[in-house]
């Protein structure tokens, strides 16, 4: 008579990734080192605590967000083996905002990052030696931008429509935003007639929208909006409470 004693006990678990700092949307494989799990444990891979989908020994993922902390759940195929969770790998992911282009004086211009340098496109080719956050464009078409830092770049901007017919349409400058900074509201100067006022934050989406020369912006958090009048021309407004 032969008899076979199984051992009892919970599996050991670690989890390794060849790289912990990644871009956003960049691919990250995790591998598993799974001793004591019987013949065929069973594989949960946890972020942040919440089930991935993944059941096999190794995971890859996409989807990972600054601080996401990555473990592996195991637990035996029989009642001899318990279960057992790894220690978890905290995930250091850079992600850019994507640009937004306004034109402003005959310039296009982004919000400017600290540390970041830009590609700017034109009907999808790339401007040559241009990396800053402003562009003065010499011809007309649909631009993009993208930003670049830390060896990550961002998504590529919505395209923005350029038509140039003269310097009029490129380089008005005969309005100005008073205050700016602006506290409570600000007041439009300008020599030509204005028909309509839209107010934008740094994401391209219209706060609010006037016919008046002024606006009130003192329920507004600070931080940097752009002003276009009469859908056409730009201006950066600084709120400062």
């Amino acid at each position: 008579v032969t008899l076979t004693v199984n051992q009892t006990g919970d599996p050991i678990v670690s989890i390794t990734t060849e790289n912990t700092s990644v871009c956003a949307g960049e691919e990250v494989v995790f591998s598993s080192n799974v001793s004591s799990g019987g013949n065929n444990p069973n594989y949960t891979w946890l972020v942040n605590g919440g089930n991935s989908g993944g059941n096999t020994e190794t995971f890859a993922t996409t989807l990972l967000s600054d601080g996401d902390v990555v473990t592996l759940f195991v637990s035996g195929s029989s009642a001899c083996v318990g279960s057992a969770t790894s220690a978890g790998i905290t995930m250091d992911v850079m992600s850019i905002p994507t640009p937004f282009i306004v034109e402003n004086a005959g310039y296009l211009e982004t919000e400017p990052i600290v540390g970041a340098t830009y590609n700017w496109f034109v009907n999808g080719d790339p401007v040559a030696g241009q990396n800053s956050a402003s562009l003065l464009p010499e011809s007309s078409g649909l631009y993009t931008v993208s930003a670049e830092m830390e060896g990550c770049t961002s998504a590529i901007s919505s395209p923005y429509e350029l038509i140039i017919t003269g310097i009029e349409n490129r380089r008005n400058e005969n309005w100005q935003l008073i205050p700016n900074p602006a506290v409570e509201k600000f007041v439009i100067r300008s020599s030509k007639k204005i028909d309509f006022v839209e107010l934008f934050d740094t994401n391209g989406k219209v706060i609010r929208s006037s016919s008046l020369n002024e606006m009130w912006i003192d329920d507004l958090a600070n931080g940097v909006y752009f002003v276009r009048i009469n859908q056409t021309y730009v201006q950066k407004l600084v709120i400062q409470h």
